[in-house]
């Protein structure tokens, strides 16, 4: 029986994770904290017990708990970092760490690959770039087989119970309330949290070809607009989204504040998932339009 610690339990993905690791006949040890602090001390018993630590644990963004930048530096990258080493110490198989594709940028009109260079544009994505290059810089520094580490980029994530942002174009897109974005037509990766899991596990139990880094997304690249008229659908409500012109809704995005919301909204954000899926043998599990029917379902208990 394979051993896992899934640090962050609690949250959105590691709910989900955790209940396809037990499905899957695994041994799971669950960490969930609130307040991430001191990895290493919280960690370290059931380390000795583990074949597998998926790190899912750390700070969402510079509003978490009134965090700043220095916050999210030592939780996501000196505390990961860390922890990573315990676990090499106590001999764990594997280390899977969730990052973000956001280490490469914002936008991307050419699909992102896993060598693209890193382009942090926020201090998220700042304390995850610099996370990964701590971990590979433990690897560099032992000279020890990268079979040891996952590193798994992701785009937004949506699912069932998820929260953020996509809860909030869930909101929209149920409202009934007439949306002015259907100019928002460029591709962009997303993926189900159940196809992120499904990478997870993969990245866990199978040969990694001496690859530490892998890409996660739907099939599907699209739009926000298509997401939007999509989830309206799965709802079995009508679509009210109007067309703005895009610089009218840049400029209107800019006068709320909201100039980082308007580059996700109109900008492409495109990731090659090839090698996840040639080396990996990785294939998404769902399509977007049975995710987004599921979470749908959910999103009208809720309310």
């Amino acid at each position: 029986m394979t051993r896992a610690l899934v640090t962050g339990a609690g949250g959105f993905i590691g709910p989900h994770l955790v209940a396809a690791l037990k499905d899957a006949g695994w041994k799971v040890v669950v960490v969930s904290s609130s307040q991430p602090s001191d990895y290493v001390d919280v960690y370290e018993a059931p380390l000795a017990e583990v074949d597998v630590v998926f790190h899912l644990a750390g700070l969402a963004h510079e509003g978490v708990a009134g965090s700043n930048e220095a916050d999210l530096l030592r939780v996501n990258s000196l505390e990961t970092k860390a922890l990573f080493e315990a676990c090499l110490a106590k001999g764990v198989r594997r280390f899977v760490w969730l990052s973000s594709l956001k280490v490469l940028g914002d936008e991307a009109a050419q699909p992102l690959v896993v060598e693209s260079s890193r382009d942090p544009k926020d201090a998220y994505a700042r304390s995850k770039a610099q996370g990964e290059e701590g971990l590979l810089t433990v690897l560099s520094e032992l000279a020890i087989d990268p079979s040891h580490l996952a590193i798994v980029r992701s785009p937004l994530v949506y699912g069932v119970g998820v929260k953020a942002n996509f809860l909030s174009m869930l909101r929209w897109a149920v409202s009934g309330l007439p949306l002015p974005l259907a100019a928002a037509r460029a591709g962009r990766a997303w993926v189900n949290v159940d196809n992120l899991v499904s990478l997870l596990v993969a990245a866990a139990t199978r040969d990694l070809h001496g690859h530490v880094m892998w890409h996660v997304a739907d099939d599907e690249q699209s739009s926000v607009s298509d997401m939007l008229r999509a989830i309206s659908e799965a709802n079995e409500s009508a679509s009210r989204i109007w067309y703005l012109p895009s610089q009218l809704l840049r400029w209107g995005c800019v006068l709320l504040g909201k100039k980082t919301v308007v580059q996700r909204l109109l900008s492409p954000l495109k990731v090659d998932v090839s090698q996840s899926k040639t080396l990996l043998g990785w294939q998404p599990v769902k399509t977007q339009k049975q995710a987004l029917s599921e979470v749908a379902a959910w999103y009208r208990t809720q309310r």
